[in-house]
């Protein structure tokens, strides 16, 4: 930088210096110019001269400035030289100065430059040692880092192992195969019913395991036959459209000494009684598929007892890993003995069903799986006592049909306990050996894992679920993360039901139904529910039915419908949404074109409702489902709907039933029947029709070669109308279902009905909307 700035100054004196010269050289050559001019003017002048005196005062005149122009000449010269040396002087003294200060800037930039130099080497040191540390410490973190990769990778893969274990674990709880392998290797053993019957005639106590004759139990050659029975009961079971069960019963009952459960017999009298119902149940039930017997797993007969050998004790710690199976297992019938008939507690000598830690944990697990195979013989209880109660009647004792009657749990889906909140339970229970305790905690653990956490379908609909029970039904949440059918209908979540419902829908990634039906949410509610509704990405229906929803909660709800796009069934029904409801929804509807059904039965909806519904119909191309059913449609707004029905081609099921429409409205509907190729089910019960708007109807009907059922009950129909029906039930071949039942028909014309109907071999019953009814009624 200094070189270059010399450089710069040298260039700039030597430019300034040629400046000078040149303006000094200009003003010589002026001077000299004006002396030419006055030469010339002498000259001329003396030519011209004619006179002596002329020459003679001219020559004078001419020396005159002749000489003085020499004067000046020279001094002018003198005083251009004289400058000129000043100049030079001047520029070269301030050249030399600045000569010496650039070598001297020159020295002190070197100086700098040596001392920035040595500073700087001194950091770069420094910073070398820092990098040094610190790729030292990266060698570190990248260790740990790796360490912490190899730690989560194994702790993902065992996270694999558990998700697969927990996917068998959950399948073990209703296959059959499950049971058949844990008796094959003989760790558990269950009891022939018909031995426990003929032992009990004898009065004795039952021994332990070890001491148990070999008759008494179902043996391993056995084994396969049972259970190639079951699958044919199974197999009948799931074809007559019933619910499988198993001839297979565990025992939950107190242990009345440490030494012995029953050591007079008092429970197993009892007991024995409810085998004997169940086996002469079964023989009758299933005695063609020669089940003739039942398998019983109580505990003292079939898990080994103290003491024990070495290999029993290998065989009894095997069947503990297995214990919650027999108790969860959701075919498996399940009979609890809280107490016995005439039994007063008397002070402190026993402690009662509840109190215990085994009966609580059998309980337990047993109404989380399934509660419809729990038969509690305390309810057969005839008073309140129940430290002194007897049986109802007792007849009930030997027919199973009466006891399952009586003594299953009606409740329905029974809460689930979480895991913590079971263990803190626990905690106030009696254990006769208290390492059993961290048996039943992880056995708990491990069926609420399987069959809540890695359940695709939780439903805990109709349990009252109030403003109290919140906390404990939204702890399970966290836990169902496989979930996809969430159903929570029928309670009592009112608007602090709902947000707390919110805190915990996305966490369920996997959630595709929510049905909230009949909770009282009200827009409040919604309001709350809507951020996690449109949180929930892989939601595909939602239903809020019933939930006192107005138009302000129908449109928090259209707000979010084109952020959701897998959701394809929107249930609003009997909500006073009202037109202003329909018409927000109308508004949103042609942003969410991916909706399938849309479900309005109930909401108070009339003609500015429809017209606006009407509008953005067209729109929703995949519409397959539109339920109007109860609402206040007249002939306009029919009128208005047939209009768009062609544009929907892939309606399958138009419910228009319960409104104030008749024979004019259903003309018009008749004209764009034919247009909906794809119309399987057609409602249009409960209006004004007569026999002229069922006449056109019932010639359109054929055109519908996919129309299985039509329901016209409850209008105004006679026997002119059922004429035309009759005529068109030959025409249509997947008709399944009519039903003209609650109109004015008479006897003949019903006959003429259930003529047509047997001659084009229609069915008599048929399953419709998830049941099994009568194919035709009139």
């Amino acid at each position: 930088v200094v070189e270059r700035r010399l450089q710069f100054e040298t260039e700039r004196n030597q430019n300034m210096i040629s400046t000078m010269a040149a303006r000094l050289s200009d003003e010589s050559k002026a001077k000299q110019e004006q002396l030419e001019k006055l030469v010339i003017f002498g000259t001329k002048v003396r030519t011209c001269a004619n006179s002596e005196i002329a020459k003679l005062l001219y020559g004078w005149w001419f020396e005159a400035i002749h000489n003085r122009m020499d004067h000046e000449r020279a001094l002018f010269e003198e005083q251009l030289k004289e400058q000129r040396g000043q100049v030079y002087e001047k520029f070269r003294g301030a050249f030399a100065a600045k000569s010496t200060m650039g070598r001297m800037t020159l020295y002190f930039v070197e100086w700098r430059k040596q001392i920035i130099l040595a500073r700087h080497q001194k950091q770069v040191n420094a910073l070398e040692g820092q990098v040094a540390s610190l790729q030292g410490e990266i060698a570190v973190q990248e260790q740990a880092k790796a360490e912490a990769q190899a730690k989560a990778d194994a702790e993902a893969k065992a996270l694999e192992v558990e998700a697969e274990e927990m996917s068998t674990d959950a399948e073990l709880f209703s296959s059959l195969d499950s049971l058949r392998s844990i008796l094959d290797n003989g760790d558990v053993a269950l009891v022939k019913g018909s031995w426990l019957i003929k032992h009990t005639a004898t009065g004795a106590a039952l021994p332990r395991r070890q001491d148990m004759p070999t008759e008494a139990f179902w043996q391993p050659e056995d084994t396969g036959e049972f259970f190639d029975r079951c699958q044919d009961a199974m197999q009948e079971s799931e074809n007559n459209g019933s619910a499988p069960w198993l001839p297979i019963m565990s025992i939950s009952w107190r242990w009345l000494s440490e030494e012995h459960p029953d050591s007079e017999a008092k429970q197993l009298v009892v007991l024995s009684r409810v085998v004997a119902a169940f086996v002469s149940h079964l023989r009758r039930a299933k005695g063609h598929l020669r089940l003739l017997d039942c398998a019983v797993l109580l505990d003292w007969v079939s898990f080994y007892q103290l003491p024990r050998s070495r290999d029993e004790e290998t065989c009894f710690q095997r069947s503990m890993k297995t214990v919650h199976l027999w108790y969860g297992h959701k075919l498996v019938h399940k009979v609890m003995l809280k107490r016995l008939p005439g039994e007063r507690k008397q002070g402190q000598e026993f402690l009662s069903y509840g109190e215990r830690g085994w009966p609580t944990f059998e309980h337990t697990i047993s109404t989380m799986t399934a509660p419809e195979m729990v038969i509690d013989l305390s309810l057969l209880n005839s008073n309140n006592d129940m430290d002194d109660w007897t049986w109802k009647r007792e007849k009930d004792m030997d027919d199973w049909t009466a006891i399952k009657k009586v003594c299953s749990i009606h409740s329905g889906p029974m809460p689930p306990i979480v895991p913590d909140a079971f263990n803190a339970m626990l905690n106030k229970k009696v254990f006769t050996k208290e390492s059993d305790r961290d048996i039943v905690q992880a056995r708990y653990c491990e069926a609420f894992k399987a069959c809540i956490g890695n359940a695709e379908e939780l439903d805990l609909s109709d349990l009252n679920i109030g403003p109290s029970q919140h906390k404990a039904y939204s702890a399970v949440f966290p836990y169902c993360g496989q979930v996809r059918r969430l159903q929570l209908a029928n309670n009592r979540l009112g608007k602090q039901g709902a947000e707390d419902l919110a805190k915990h829908l996305c966490r369920l990634e996997s959630l595709e139904m929510l049905g909230l039906e009949g909770n009282g949410i009200g827009d409040e509610g919604i309001v709350l529910l809507v951020d996690a509704v449109h949180a929930s990405r892989q939601l595909t229906e939602l239903n809020v039915d019933r939930n006192q929803i107005t138009a302000v909660g129908a449109r928090c709800i259209c707000d979010i419908l084109p952020k959701c796009g897998r959701l394809k069934v929107l249930r609003l029904g009997n909500n006073n949404i009202g037109d202003q409801g329909a018409q927000q929804i109308a508004q949103r509807l042609p942003e969410a074109t991916w909706i399938e059904e849309l479900h309005l039965a109930g909401c108070s909806i009339g003609r500015p409702g429809i017209q606006h519904l009407v509008a953005s119909l067209p729109s929703c191309t995949r519409l397959t489902q539109l339920v109007l059913h109860t609402n206040s449609l007249d002939d306009v707004c029919i009128q208005s709907l047939s209009l768009v029905l062609p544009q929907c081609i892939d309606l399958s099921i138009l419910d228009v039933g319960h409104n104030v429409f008749g024979d004019p409205g259903l003309t018009h509907l008749s004209k764009a029947l034919p247009w909906c190729t794809n119309l399987k089910v057609l409602d249009l019960s409960g209006n004004l029709i007569s026999d002229d708007g069922v006449i056109r109807l019932a010639r359109a009907l054929p055109s519908g070669k996919q129309l299985s059922a039509c329901l016209l009950s409850s209008n105004q129909i006679g026997d002119v109308g059922a004429k035309g029906l009759a005529a068109a039930i030959p025409k249509l071949p997947s008709l399944e279902i009519l039903y003209v039942d609650g109109n004015v028909l008479t006897r003949n014309a019903g006959y003429m009905l259930q003529v047509a109907w047997h001659k084009a071999k229609k069915p008599d019953t048929c399953n419709f909307r998830g049941s099994t009814v009568e194919a035709i009624l009139f």
